[in-house]
C-alpha cells in the first residue's frame, strides 16, 4: 500500500540555521497522526515542506503517491492554520476566490452555495469580520 506520506532524510536549513534535519516519517493511508514537539523542533517546517510551500535542502517527500508540486496532488491536499491574520480590504468573496483559484479552480456557485449554508455574507471587507464569521470564511 502506498503511504499517504512518506519522507526520507528530510532536511531543511535556513542558511547555517536548521529547520529541519533527516526526518524519515511514513504515514499510511487512513492513519490518525499527531505530530508534536517544542518550539523550533520543526514541525512547521515539516508541514511547509510537505505542502511544497518551500524545498528540502536534502531528502525526499512524496504526498499521496506522488510529488507536492504535482497540481494533480496539490488538488488533493488541504491545510488548515491555527489562525489566519485576514485584516485586508479584499472583500471575503475575492478572498475565497483567490483560493478557489490556489486550489486549481473552485466554481463561484460552490462558493456561494457554502456562503449561504454557512450564513456568511462575503461582500464584508475581510478586516470587518467577526472572529466567529472569520472562521467561517478561512474554514
Amino acid at each position: 500500500m502506498t503511504a499517504a506520506v512518506q519522507a526520507e532524510g528530510l532536511t531543511k536549513y535556513y542558511g547555517d540555521r536548521r529547520g529541519l534535519e533527516d526526518l524519515t516519517l511514513g504515514i499510511r493511508p487512513g492513519e490518525v497522526f499527531g505530530y508534536l514537539g517544542p518550539n523550533g523542533a520543526g514541525k512547521t517546517t515539516t508541514l511547509r515542506l510537505l505542502l511544497d510551500v518551500i524545498r528540502p535542502t536534502r531528502g525526499t517527500v512524496r504526498v499521496l503517491g506522488g510529488h507536492p508540486c504535482d497540481p494533480a496532488v496539490r488538488a488533493r491536499m488541504g491545510y488548515l492554520l491555527g489562525e489566519l491574520v485576514l485584516e485586508g480590504r479584499d472583500r471575503a468573496a475575492d478572498y475565497l476566490r483567490f483560493l478557489g483559484r490556489v486550489r486549481g479552480g473552485v466554481p463561484a456557485a460552490r462558493i456561494e452555495a457554502l456562503a449561504e449554508r454557512f450564513d456568511a455574507d462575503l461582500s464584508v471587507p475581510m478586516r470587518r469580520l467577526s472572529k466567529g464569521n472569520r472562521q467561517k470564511i478561512r474554514r
